[in-house]
């Protein structure tokens, strides 16, 4: 999902360029989907951040694969430790 926005993203110059090699990127509160690629210069990357009230769709997509990826976990813990398997 997030692949087909960055070439719009670039294009629109909706990036950060940070060097890998003075520090961190930036973190914006509420901000959860974020892509980052290399540039020309050495030791810099640019980090394209998907706003939630921007992509709403991604978000809810985001949120279904955790809420899939917390029932996987119970199950596994069920069954590693005896427990019935099913419906919670």
């Amino acid at each position: 999902m997030v692949e087909p926005e960055i070439p719009k993203l670039r294009a629109a110059g909706a990036f950060v360029e940070f060097n890998t090699e003075t520090g961190l990127p930036p973190q914006v509160e509420g901000v959860r989907i974020t892509h980052a690629e290399m540039t020309d210069r050495k030791g810099y990357f640019r980090l394209y951040y998907f706003y939630p009230q921007d992509y709403p769709e991604m978000y809810h997509h985001e949120q279904v694969a955790r809420e899939r990826a917390f029932e996987t976990s119970v199950k596994i813990y069920k069954l590693l430790h005896g427990e019935q398997v099913g419906s919670p």
